[in-house]
């Protein structure tokens, strides 16, 4: 009772990946300002709280305005219980890899529950007594979940908590012991009695709330001959006069306080043996529809039992002083009933999965037409109903909040109170990605990203990526649509047209200036999640980023000063980068031991089984910024960021010779309309421009390893071309001009939109390359090239390959050359005769049967390359 519940839960770990609370009432505000910042001190975990439906709909109706994190950051599932009925265990449980911790008593999830009232606790932790206790709640949860109208989604978030594939302390879970709940085919009342057994001196009962005519007191001082001490508080006693007056002689009351004085809202039951004490506490009130209910009727109530000793028993109760007045007993005592809605129509459950709404309802009466109203003022008719109290609705984008407006077979019309709306995408982020995007918060606030902050986050993705993901819940309606659009293709035509790729002239498309590092973090949370951005106008330019004219100096600065500011930022942004830049050559084996870690882990089968397709294309966008802010940052060599890179597209798209890629055994497993699925789903504007970000060529102008790098890009551009062009061209320009604010130090918007068109272009010459040298043998090639050298870094074609040169070496037989197989590790030993540079297949038109297209662009990159003062 002395401590803070939040307080304690919250420090009995720092890893929490579940959250997961029982209430009656909730106060969303509380919950917002108090509860969830001190939640992610504790890990991040995931949220998932149970409240009675009429208490919830009543708190939301009240506070909706002021929310902005229901349904996105935590769900609340509604519990509906049906009239006369009450949901009112209450209940905190925390879950990590290492422990768990519980606790069952009497305080809502609002400020008087969890911290102003006077309540009783009952706590329990996994590594110190208290998995019978644990166990036991976890039946409860069953229990409770199967009351609501649940999404698949609800289940699976609240026995994650219990998975024992990530929190090994699951293992050691016994028989379920020492938690009661209802409903249940026994009543609380009888369990308590026959847990007190024989020997019971004297009973203690505590309790805001009774029955208007006492009955479960007089029906608990029946059971005994021993005295029933019933404490009730001053000036809020929960007993009428008239229920007093008909208790029977045993059941004694007492008029109490504590000190200060606050609203003692515990609800116990101590049954007093000779040296020990049998208590039962949670959040039964002495009611019948509390302690006496059956299976089919009264409230949900969860209750705690434990053995304590005497000497335990007097120090819990020595808080409460007995008053020597008698209690003041009312006429109509108080009541713990809240509002009750008795709307004819009442929205149960809402959420939002792949372009489909789905609601839970209760109607009194027969509909015969339902509109649905959108926060923002829209109405959409809904003709997709169920007989089972389900609506669905296709909609672009998830909403905040929805109410139903309904005719009535017999004419009335009627509306729902408004609801929140789950929105799957934002609730199905994992715990990892949450603590990434606390790490790159806290970096926002300081300024800049460190080489220390990275490492975190590296450690944090490796986490992610260990982690299952559930694929997304698709529509019937969706998939059809997912089966008939197919992926966006630029053919020949397209790509060597004058006018490909270039950006509209609108005001739109300029890029604004400034730079914060708050553009990276909503960047990269953006591109971490699999759903559309939440603020569609977050791209938009910021006026307070236009660069400074002369009209816009209106601010009582003369021109010289700003001029001052500017070079003193200037200076400022030198200094930090060197700060990261000696940072990270502090920290370089560490970053290198969880980029390995990065690695390894997309290369496993796990990662392969556990990514639907959406996820798989989040996950590479979010590491490719990753990698490329660590490089615009210089907390990643040149060196470091192209050896990584290889061994990632090795692994993610090219595959090594004893084990495929990511993507080739995907496609092994797919049928090829599945296949044609799964290219739909992995392709998005956003993979299109992080991978073009990726492979943006700003580096290693004199690095053998770059020019490999840069080629692998355009094969890759050739081998899955849906991954470079994974929208329209509208919607690629629009990811990066987002990029181009985000990571300022690698290109602006007209040089990545330059970029990706010429990456699309090589992609595309690459493919037609390999098709008009398909019909020539090897030895056919070589005998055509009459070029007397092939040089260090030069694109090749050999064994059916593109390969690069690792030295100069002459066209000769007795030469033995070194060549690495574009997106391959290991290198190939080829004699010099043999050599085949492409340059020279391309300069001569009668060679191959190339369109103009294609060779001008193959003969461009050659050439440009041919002058990065590699000596060719």
């Amino acid at each position: 009772m002395r401590r803070n519940v939040l307080e304690w839960i919250c420090s009995t770990m720092t890893d929490a990946t579940s959250a997961i609370v029982l209430t009656h009432n909730i106060d969303f505000l509380f919950l917002q300002s108090v509860v969830r910042p001190r939640l992610r001190k504790s890990g991040h975990p995931k949220l998932t709280i149970f409240a009675d439906a009429s208490c919830a709909s009543g708190s939301y109706r009240q506070q909706r305005l002021l929310l902005d994190e229901l349904g996105r950051h935590y769900r609340v599932a509604q519990v509906d219980m049906g009239v006369g009925r009450r949901f009112h265990p209450k209940a905190i449980f925390l879950a990590g890899p290492t422990k768990a911790a519980l606790a069952v008593g009497s305080g809502n999830l609002t400020h008087g529950g969890w911290s102003a009232n006077y309540e009783i606790w009952a706590s329990y932790e996994s590594d110190d007594d208290g998995l019978p206790a644990i166990s036991a709640f976890r039946d409860y949860l069953q229990t409770v979940v199967d009351m609501v109208p649940q999404s698949e989604s609800l289940s699976e978030e609240t026995f994650a908590a219990f998975d024992l594939a990530t929190n090994p302390w699951v293992a050691d879970l016994p028989e379920p012991e020492g938690l009661y709940g209802t409903p249940s085919d026994r009543p609380l009342l009888d369990t308590m009695v026959d847990l007190a057994g024989e020997g019971v001196q004297k009973v203690t009962v505590c309790a805001p709330y009774y029955d208007p005519d006492g009955v479960a007191l007089a029906e608990l001082a029946g059971r005994f001959s021993s005295p029933i001490k019933t404490l009730l508080q001053k000036n809020h006693v929960g007993l009428s006069d008239s229920a007093a007056s008909a208790l029977p002689q045993n059941a004694e009351t007492l008029s109490v306080d504590v000190d200060p004085s606050r609203f003692i809202h515990a609800k116990l039951y101590g049954f007093h043996r000779t040296d020990s004490m049998m208590l039962f506490a949670g959040s039964a009130n002495v009611s019948r529809a509390a302690l006496m209910a059956g299976d089919g009727w009264g409230n949900a109530e969860l209750i705690a039992a434990q053995t304590i000793s005497s000497e335990q028993a007097d120090e819990l109760l020595s808080d409460i002083v007995v008053l020597d007045e008698a209690p003041d007993f009312p006429e109509t005592p108080p009541s713990d009933e809240w509002e009750v809605l008795t709307n004819p129509l009442r929205i149960l459950a809402a959420s939002f999965s792949s372009g489909a709404l789905e609601i839970a309802f209760k109607s009194d009466g027969e509909i015969a037409r339902m509109f649905i109203e959108i926060d923002d003022g829209t109405r959409e008719q809904c003709n997709d109903l169920t007989d089972t109290g389900r609506a669905r609705l296709r909609l672009g984008k998830c909403p905040k909040s929805v109410r139903l407006c309904c005719s009535l077979i017999g004419g009335q019309e009627v509306s729902s109170e408004p609801s929140w709306v789950d929105n799957e995408d934002s609730l199905g982020i994992s715990v990892p990605e949450r603590r990434i995007a606390a790490k790159l918060a806290e970096a926002a606030e300081a300024g800049s990203f460190s080489a220390s902050g990275m490492f975190e986050i590296l450690q944090l993705l490796h986490q992610h990526l260990q982690q299952h993901v559930r694929p997304p819940t698709h529509s019937r309606s969706q998939e059809d649509d997912k089966a008939s659009r197919p992926v966006q293709t630029y053919n020949v035509e397209d790509v060597f047209s004058d006018d490909f790729g270039r950006p509209r002239s609108d005001p739109t498309a300029q890029l604004p200036g400034g730079f914060r590092e708050s553009d990276f973090l909503r960047a990269f949370s953006a591109y971490f999640s699999v759903g559309g951005p939440e603020d569609p106008e977050e791209d938009q330019p910021q006026s307070d980023g236009q660069p400074l004219t002369e009209d816009s100096q209106g601010d009582g600065h003369k021109p010289e000063e700003v001029g001052d500011d500017r070079v003193r930022e200037e200076l400022e942004q030198l200094q930090a980068q060197r700060r990261r830049s000696e940072e990270a050559d502090r920290l370089r084996n560490k970053l290198l031991a969880a980029l390995n870690n990065v690695i390894s882990v997309m290369g496993a089968e796990e990662f392969v089984a556990s990514r639907p397709p959406e996820r798989l294309g989040a996950d590479i966008a979010a590491t490719a910024l990753l990698l490329r802010k660590g490089l615009s940052d210089e907390i990643l060599t040149e060196e470091d960021f192209a050896d990584v890179t290889n061994r990632l597209w090795i692994v993610l798209f090219f595959g090594s010779k004893d084990q495929p890629s990511v993507f080739q055994r995907h496609r092994e497993a797919c049928s090829p309309e599945q296949w044609e699925a799964f290219e739909a789903a992995v392709s998005s504007p956003r993979l299109t421009a992080a991978l073009t970000l990726w492979c943006f060529p700003d580096w290693g102008r004199d690095s053998t390893d770059a020019i490999r790098f840069k080629f692998s890009a355009m094969l890759l551009a050739g081998r899955l071309p849906w991954l470079v062009s994974g929208g329209t061209v509208e919607e690629i320009h629009g990811e990066l001009r987002r990029l181009a604010r985000a990571i300022p130090g690698s290109a602006d918007f007209e040089t990545l939109v330059v970029a990706w068109t010429h990456w699309t272009q090589a992609g595309i010459a690459f493919q037609e390359f390999e098709r008009a040298v398909a019909r020539w043998s090897a030895k056919e090639l070589a005998d055509l090239v009459t070029v007397k050298k092939a040089c260090r870094g030069e694109l090749l074609w050999q064994v059916g390959q593109f390969c690069v040169s690792d030295a100069d070496y002459r066209r000769e037989p007795k030469t033995k050359a070194v060549v690495h197989q574009l997106g391959k590790s290991a290198p190939l030993k080829i004699l010099g005769s043999w050599l085949v540079p492409v340059t020279a297949l391309v300069s001569d038109d009668g060679l191959l049967e190339l369109e103009r297209g294609p060779r001008q662009v193959i003969q461009n990159i050659l050439a440009e390359v041919a002058t990065d003062d590699l000596g060719w």
